[in-house]
């Protein structure tokens, strides 16, 4: 799946065995980023956790 922002069409989630994954970009540090403010609602609105790894604790995004 992909979004359309900046003129761009931006990597954005795949399903895999089941669950939604992307891959880690250094730039969801920053709280204002677009995808990192998607992926936070999508994981609301679906009433789901983000996390970095299976074992990590969630994101408070």
């Amino acid at each position: 799946m992909e979004f359309f922002s900046g003129g761009d069409w931006q990597p954005f989630l795949r399903l895999v065995r089941g669950k939604l994954v992307t891959k880690y970009r250094p730039e969801f540090e920053e709280p204002g980023n677009e995808v990192r403010s998607k992926l936070a609602a999508v994981a609301r609105a679906l009433k789901a956790s983000l996390m970095t790894d299976v074992d990590d604790d969630p994101l408070n995004w």
